[in-house]
């Protein structure tokens, strides 16, 4: 554990500021263009429909592990025709992830998870973070798409969302 850990409270906090972030993002994204969201991007490797619809997939697969579901059948990004498509698709799964973080103790989430691709099993706490990590990345990714094509989401640093300033 290396010295610490996080509480199921720490962890509500993360996702409340990860589904905050998210919603910034996701409005920006109702804003473009359909080419903008599905089309080759001009930056990176990937298109804002595909950036965002891996990040919910790999959200809701993650959890599906957890909570013991098996696996979640990815949510194919072509299904998914605009960013309003999408945040319905991303609120319901906010849903779920919200009462699965509320069913979970503070000693529940310092148990092992096990993932049959590793050897060693995970500590809960810390994939239910990485999870939250792995979104940043690709909202980040997001926004300099949406950045590039004249709709900025601000700021969506944690400490905008901490003090109400974005």
């Amino acid at each position: 554990m290396r010295g610490w850990a996080m509480r199921v409270s720490d962890l509500i906090t993360l996702y409340d500021y990860y589904y905050w972030a998210t919603k910034k993002i996701l409005a920006q994204a109702e804003k473009v263009t359909p080419a903008q969201w599905s089309g080759p991007p001009p930056i990176g490797d990937h298109s804002l429909q595909q950036t965002l619809v891996h990040t919910l997939n790999a959200e809701r697969a993650w959890r599906h592990g957890w909570a013991g579901q098996g696996y979640a059948e990815p949510l194919p990004a072509a299904d998914i025709v605009d960013a309003a498509a999408l945040g319905a698709r991303w609120r319901a799964e906010a849903a779920a992830m919200r009462a699965y973080l509320a069913s979970l103790s503070d000693e529940g989430v310092l148990g092992p998870f096990y993932d049959e691709d590793v050897p060693d099993p995970y500590i809960l706490w810390q994939v239910i973070a990485h999870v939250s990590y792995h979104g940043m990345q690709h909202r980040s990714e997001a926004a300099m798409l949406l950045t590039h094509f004249g709709h900025s989401p601000g700021g969506i640093d944690m400490v905008f969302w901490l003090d109400g300033s974005a």
